[in-house]
């Protein structure tokens, strides 16, 4: 029956057509998820833009295209519809006037979209979007890295202006006080008194030169960045062990290293770096023994760990942190050489490499350093070393 009427109705509207059941079933079954699908895209739309500027808080760009677009295809469903209507009901004067409104719409529609044609052509692709994307990423790995840094020089900085008012001051205050007892006995007439307290001057004098100096070498590793080039460590040993030939030799010094991997970073840093690892396990020796220093290296994640390890006296857990300070002494003044500046320069240098120093230490067996360095390019080539190192011991003019 429900057939019977579909086919009368649209034999009434156009006489020459003859519809089979299962044909119009299929017609009428197509119109009507044609309407549902013309009537969620542009509810779909109008979420779209509501969420888009809640989210942003501001108005989608050439939106007023968008709310065309939801109402042509509102209006092309309500076509669908009215078409399934029409089967039951005569609805042609509606039909014909939503069908112009949505012909109105659609063209405005299509008019609209002529300007924005440029700026769409224009649109970045998926791999130009990524592009940029990666390098706002490294831009903001590389702010994170200048904030920490500027973190970093101004707690130095805090720590300079603290060894500029107290560490600067002590040799000054002990120069000014023996200067001033100088002047006395010069009064007195007591020439050796003189004579002592002139050589406490000069003392305070040359420790000041000293600790003067070695502020500038740290300043020297604060401000230079380095070349980045591949260094051959085997090469850069031996150029330490050259320098310092004649306090090895004195020492009867012991080196043993394998093959160490190379590295990349500055060649004069890494000389210094080095050189004054090797000085301080010289320096902090009990008496009577002889220094055994080893030196060894490994590749791990792009990067080479270090470890120089010595046979010295040793450094107590609580003043693992206190050595690699300025001017960090752990003895008076006068029981070991130097100003307490070497292994603070080290931790400079490393740290300007993004790695970082650590000790472990056994007080009276011994210290072992462990620092971290880039590892250089895969075309840099190591030469292979001697492993036991053994110096002749040379005398040396007085």
């Amino acid at each position: 029956m429900h057939t019977d009427l579909l086919e009368t109705t649209y034999a009434a509207l156009d006489p020459a057509s003859r519809w089979a059941p299962e044909l119009l079933r299929a017609h009428v079954v197509a119109d009507a998820v044609m309407t549902l699908a013309f009537f969620a895209i542009p509810i779909t739309l109008v979420y779209f833009l509501r969420q888009r500027a809640r989210i942003t808080r501001e108005p989608v760009r050439h939106g007023w295209v968008l709310w065309l677009f939801a109402g042509f295809i509102t209006l092309t469903g309500a076509t669908y519809l009215l078409s399934l209507l029409s089967l039951w009901t005569p609805l042609q004067e509606l039909q014909t006037g939503v069908k112009l409104l949505a012909a109105l719409v659609s063209m405005a529609t299509a008019i609209s979209l002529i300007p924005l044609l440029p700026k769409v052509l224009n649109l970045k692709t998926a791999e130009q979007l990524e592009r940029e994307m990666k390098a706002r990423l490294r831009a903001e790995q590389q702010l994170a890295k200048t904030v920490v840094e500027l973190r970093q020089s101004n707690a130095d900085l805090e720590q300079f202006a603290y060894v500029a008012s107290h560490d600067l001051r002590a040799p000054l205050r002990n120069i000014t006080s023996f200067a001033k007892l100088a002047e006395a006995k010069c009064r007195a007439d007591d020439a050796d008194a003189v004579k002592e307290y002139l050589n406490y001057v000069v003392h305070g004098a040359y420790r000041m030169q000293s600790m003067i100096d070695d502020l500038l070498e740290l300043s020297r590793v604060e401000s230079h960045i380095g070349d980045g080039l591949s260094l051959n460590c085997s090469d850069v040993l031996d150029e330490v062990r050259a320098n310092m030939a004649t306090l090895l030799a004195e020492t009867r010094t012991r080196i043993d290293f394998a093959e160490l991997p190379a590295v990349r970073g500055e060649r004069t840093q890494l000389v210094r770096l080095l050189q004054n690892l090797i000085s301080n396990a010289i320096k902090f020796q009990p008496p009577g023994r002889r220094p055994q220093i080893r030196i060894h290296g490994r590749v791990e994640a792009g990067r080479v760990l270090f470890t120089v390890s010595d046979n010295g006296i040793g450094i107590a857990e609580r003043h693992h942190q206190k050595i690699f300070k300025l001017f960090g002494r752990l003895h008076p003044d006068g029981a070991y050489p130097g100003t307490g500046m070497g292994l603070a320069i080290c931790k400079k240098i490393v740290e300007r490499q993004g790695g970082r120093i650590t000790v472990e230490s056994t007080p009276g067996i011994g210290s072992a350093f462990h620092f971290d360095l880039p590892q250089a390019d895969a075309e840099t080539t190591a030469r292979s070393r001697s492993r036991p190192i053994d110096l002749p011991v040379r005398s040396v003019a007085a």
